[in-house]
C-alpha cells in the first residue's frame, strides 16, 4: 500500500512540471482559455435552437442541450487524453532527450503515463 501511495505522490511533479511548461507559453495558455470559452458560448447558441420539448426528460427532470453538449465534450476529452497525450508525452520527453532518464528513474511504467496524461 505504501508502494502505491509513494508513486501516487509522483503524479504531482508531472501535473506541476506540465503546467509550469504550458504557462512559460503564456499565448498558448491564454488561447486555449479563450477557445474553451468560445466553444461554450457556440454550443449555448446553438442549445436556443434546440426544441427544449424535443430533449428527453431523466427521472423526471428535464435535460437542457448544454447538459447533452457537456457530456460530449467530456468524453471527447478523455477519449483524447487516453489515445493521445500520452503518446504526444513520451514522444516529447524522447524529443527532449529525458525519455532515458526518466525511464532509469525508480517509478513505475503505469505511473509515468498516468502522470504523463494527468498533466
Amino acid at each position: 500500500m505504501t508502494a502505491a501511495l509513494a508513486e501516487a505522490g509522483k503524479i504531482g511533479a508531472f501535473v506541476r512540471r506540465d503546467f509550469l511548461i504550458a504557462w512559460s507559453y503564456r499565448l498558448a495558455f491564454v488561447t486555449d482559455v479563450v477557445s474553451m470559452a468560445a466553444q461554450a458560448f457556440v454550443f449555448s447558441l446553438i442549445g436556443q435552437l434546440v426544441d427544449p420539448a424535443q430533449l428527453p426528460r431523466y427521472g423526471g427532470t428535464p435535460t437542457t442541450y448544454m447538459e447533452f453538449v457537456a457530456i460530449g465534450l467530456v468524453l471527447n476529452l478523455v477519449i483524447t487524453l487516453l489515445l493521445d497525450r500520452v503518446a504526444n508525452a513520451i514522444r516529447g520527453e524522447q524529443m527532449t532527450g529525458t525519455l532515458e532518464s526518466l525511464l532509469t528513474t525508480p517509478t513505475r511504467t503505469a505511473t509515468i503515463q498516468i502522470g504523463s496524461a494527468a498533466s
